[in-house]
């Protein structure tokens, strides 16, 4: 209906049906650019939007500055280069209590998502409930393809999927943002069953790739899938500054190495507290865990606990995580744990820092260096296992299986157990 809507222009109550809109780019079924106005109360319904090139969107191509608040959208999108979104491409505002029910299923395209394909602004309060959001292209989520603020109470019911790059159930990448209370319900996966560049895949139940960004109050219901690494309930990788509070996963895990029932692998500084995981996690490699595949810098694990069954197909398998270098404090495991070849634990394949307070009654078994409480215990002076005890049937077919550590080397103590 417009091409440009300014710093005073208001747009409501305007309802457009048997849409057929193409355009080079900013294209939307109401706005195609908005400046610092608002869109309320408005719907796309029966219909195609197509932008020759970038930021298409149900409502809006293009939101500099502004809010679209309770609109809805069923029209099909399509874009042939970047920022396709249900409600609109490409963010720098408010979207508020908004819904997409159009499915997105396109080739190329980078930046894709059920309400917003690239938010630097704020989404909250909304809603993608159509059945698909699938690209060829990376950037990929369920709620927003790629985020670098706020996401607050939006959730996601379509399977999400790509070919490569960064794919999430809410969102497939966030950097410096914020995903608060979210969730996500359909399932995820990477589809390509050949690696086409030398660049990594990143895939989880609430974000494929983080960093220096905070999880709250998030969890996931479906399974993941991918061939390849990196895959988490909630967060596939979680980088520098990110951190993981009061999520859980209930859906399954499988991927290659890096798979963790929270966090495939988590590196630098942050935390990953009061979460936990119920779903099955597999790995066909190395790392895999009921919270983290491999937690590595400063990524202390608080408070979390496993009753998921764990199985990876060959070193470093964990109730908890399957390699830690940082503390694992209050947290305990339930689900049976098993790996193929070295270094399984109760809860931790291979530990190098404090582990205080937990447990472990699952079954653990592997073949070499197993452990009911830890595979292999290679702390540095003055750090131990502390207060903690293992009930789980523990079992291995190779060297060095432990009631509580398969291997404790001699800078290890442990202490109350």
């Amino acid at each position: 209906l417009f091409g440009y809507i300014g710093n005073d222009g208001s747009v409501s109550n305007v309802n457009v049906s048997n849409v057929h809109l193409e355009g080079y780019k900013y294209v939307g079924a109401i706005c195609g650019y908005l400046s610092q106005g608002t869109i309320t109360n408005c719907n796309a319904s029966i219909g195609k939007i197509d932008s020759w090139t970038h930021y298409a969107g149900g409502i809006c191509g293009y939101v500099k500055s502004g809010t679209i608040s309770n609109c809805f959208n069923s029209c099909f999108l399509d874009a042939k280069y970047q920022s396709v979104g249900g409600i609109c491409g490409y963010n720098n505002g408010t979207i508020d209590n908004c819904r997409n029910s159009a499915d997105i299923n396109i080739d190329e395209p980078y930046y894709v998502g059920g309400v917003c394909g690239y938010n630097e602004g704020t989404i909250k309060n909304s809603f993608n409930n159509s059945v698909r959001i699938a690209s060829s292209g990376q950037y990929v989520g369920g709620v927003c393809g790629l985020n670098k603020f706020y996401i607050i109470n939006c959730k996601n019911k379509a399977s999400v999927s790509a070919d490569q790059g960064y794919v999430g159930g809410v969102c497939g990448k966030s950097l410096y943002g914020q995903i608060i209370d979210c969730y996500n319900d359909g399932e995820v996966y990477i589809m390509k069953v050949e690696e086409t560049s030398e660049e990594y895949d990143y895939i989880g139940g609430v974000c494929g790739y983080a960093e220096d960004t905070r999880f709250e109050n998030c969890y996931n219901l479906r399974g993941i899938y991918t061939p390849w690494d990196y895959a988490g309930g909630i967060c596939g990788y979680l980088g520098d500054g990110g951190n993981i509070q009061d999520c859980h996963n209930e859906g399954s895990v499988s991927a290659s190495s890096y798979v963790g029932g929270v966090c495939g692998y988590g590196t630098f500084t942050g935390y990953i507290t009061n979460c936990y995981n119920t779903g099955s996690i597999t790995g066909s490699g190395n790392y895999v865990g009921g919270i983290g595949g491999r937690l590595s810098g400063n990524i202390t694990t608080m408070v979390c606990y496993n009753t998921g069954s764990i199985s990876g197909g060959w070193n470093f398998v964990g109730g908890i995580s399957g390699y830690s270098l940082n503390d694992t404090k209050n947290c305990y495991n339930k689900g049976d744990v098993r790996g193929s070849h070295m270094y399984i634990g109760g809860l931790l394949g291979s530990n190098w820092d404090n582990v205080i307070n937990c447990y472990n009654t699952g079954r653990v078994e592997g073949k070499s260096n197993v452990g009911g409480l830890v595979g292999d215990n290679d702390q540095e002076e003055g750090e131990h296992i502390f207060n903690c005890f293992q009930t789980g049937e523990v079992s291995g077919t190779g060297d060095n299986i432990g009631e509580l550590c398969g291997v404790n080397n001699s800078s290890g103590t442990i202490t109350r157990c």
